[in-house]
């Protein structure tokens, strides 16, 4: 893929010195937006993940 090779470049000049990691994470790498989590719907993911664990651990069993 696309950001596999970009990946690949980067670390390969990090590697050789042509820049640091942090310079080229830098030069292609803008952040537009932030996300953070909401606390008001904590509890229900969490409560939704919990279920989701148990039902997988359950269907783990028998596949």
């Amino acid at each position: 893929t696309e950001a596999g090779c970009l990946a690949t470049m980067m670390l390969a000049g990090s590697a050789t010195d042509k820049f640091t990691l942090e310079e080229a994470i830098s030069s292609f790498i803008k952040v537009e937006r932030e996300f953070y989590p909401d606390e008001k719907i904590r509890e229900k993911y969490l409560d939704r993940f919990v279920k989701y664990k148990k039902i997988y651990n359950l269907i783990s069993q028998i596949y």
